[in-house]
């Protein structure tokens, strides 16, 4: 990084020249970074600053009674991030998976806030490994009480869309809030029209 990018981050990590960067003291950093106050450190105070890559909001901003305390915090940072970043990646490897999804399976997404709504895809098209092209289908809903049973028809009421597949349990998600999954083909329960469906 250059020394202009580094000074602007710096800038708006308020870390002027009484700051010092450690990192290179330590091992495994990856993507952390530590500071300490040179001023603080020459009248007998120990404070430093923690940071993730180029964030401009410290990971923690602390005032050590010894400089031994100050290792003890930073070896429980690393070990933390690192065991973090271990899992994450973990997670993105199972993630980035092939998924098994066919041309014709029918996904499920239930959602809704203070109802249940249900609704249902059909797979149209395989794109590469980790992709496919989805089309909402039409529910077919019986009538139950208060929630209502629905199940997937064969009608198409949408146009394709394409989604990522989460290789991890062939899961796609649709938007913030919903995402869809193999239909286990039980019908499933939906709020009723009448109760605010």
């Amino acid at each position: 990084m250059n020394k202009e990018k580094l000074d602007l981050i710096h800038q708006k990590r308020y870390l002027n020249d009484d700051w010092r960067e450690v990192t290179s003291s330590f091992e495994n950093t990856n993507n952390l970074q530590f500071f300490l106050n040179d001023k603080d450190f020459s009248q007998g105070r120990i404070v430093a600053k923690c940071f993730t890559n180029r964030s401009s909001k410290s990971r923690w901003y602390y005032q050590f009674k010894t400089y031994e305390n100050f290792e003890r915090k930073v070896r429980e940072t690393i070990e933390d991030n690192n065991s973090s970043l271990k899992i994450k990646e973990e997670y993105k490897k199972e993630r980035l998976k092939p998924h098994s999804l066919k041309v014709g399976d029918i996904l499920c997404c239930s959602w809704g806030y203070d109802q249940t709504n249900v609704d249902f895809y059909i797979v149209t098209q395989l794109v590469g490994k980790n992709s496919v092209k989805i089309a909402q289908v039409q529910n077919i809903t019986e009538e139950n009480g208060y929630d209502d049973l629905t199940r997937p028809s064969n009608n198409i009421i949408s146009g394709e869309m394409l989604y990522r597949v989460n290789g991890r349990n062939n899961s796609i998600t649709l938007n913030s809030y919903s995402w869809a999954r193999p239909f286990d083909g039980k019908p499933m329960y939906q709020t009723s029209p009448y109760n605010g469906h």
